[in-house]
């Protein structure tokens, strides 16, 4: 047994799997499609039930959308000012985006280009960017340098903010399998969370403190 173990190592290292070397990252093709618009920071893509990458142009203001198979790339225009920070779909093929700095939750209709905007009623809050649905179909989102964390319902046009404590600057969003939403605090260095029946945020590297008030429109 000792001796065969030697053996099989020397085989190895004298010859590797050819298959390892044939995986080697820098030989991975990667398909590209140019965007068209130049210099709009094109960001945050996903993908709709037809298999059509959506996506935003930040400084472009507008919202962008790829036909893989064809490669034709088409734009909706957002007013100027509103630096789109990311989109998502619900499960109708609305497209909702985020007015990084124009306070507001946007959602596209694909067939018609209607835009219709949902602002926050809290004037402090101006940057609203990463957003995740639930299961309810309310979106969840995080304001990083307003310092807050919200719920909008797209139901109802209401707006649930939590603001975080002062440098927190909260950013991205995740939902756990019971609709708990976890983020990240960029300013403090920590995981935060909110529980939902409470609206109390509080994060994990300190459980029993609460990090800020509630604010209800």
């Amino acid at each position: 047994m000792i001796i065969s173990a030697a053996l099989l190592l020397s085989v190895i290292a004298i010859d590797p799997p050819r298959a390892c070397a044939a995986a080697a990252p820098d030989s991975l093709p990667i398909k590209e499609w140019k965007v068209p618009w130049e210099k709009t920071r094109p960001r945050d893509p996903s993908v709709d039930k037809d298999g059509r990458v959506w996506f935003v142009g930040q400084t472009g203001h507008y919202i962008g959308v790829l036909d893989p198979k064809s490669g034709d790339i088409k734009k909706y225009d957002l007013e100027e000012g509103n630096n789109p920070h990311s989109q998502i779909i619900d499960k109708d093929g609305y497209v909702w985006y985020s007015g990084n700095t124009s306070g507001h939750i946007g959602r596209l209709d694909p067939k018609t280009g209607e835009i219709k905007k949902y602002p926050i009623p809290d004037p402090s809050i101006r940057d609203p960017h990463t957003m995740v649905f639930d299961k309810n179909g309310d979106i969840w989102f995080t304001a990083q340098n307003s310092g807050a964390v919200g719920r909008f319902s797209p139901k109802t046009g209401k707006y649930d903010v939590v603001k975080t404590a002062s440098g927190a600057k909260p950013y991205g969003i995740v939902l756990d399998s019971n609709g708990r939403p976890y983020f990240d605090e960029f300013g403090t260095n920590k995981i935060g969370t909110i529980d939902r029946r409470r609206w109390r945020s509080r994060s994990t590297r300190c459980l029993t403190s609460a990090l800020g008030r509630v604010v209800l429109p």
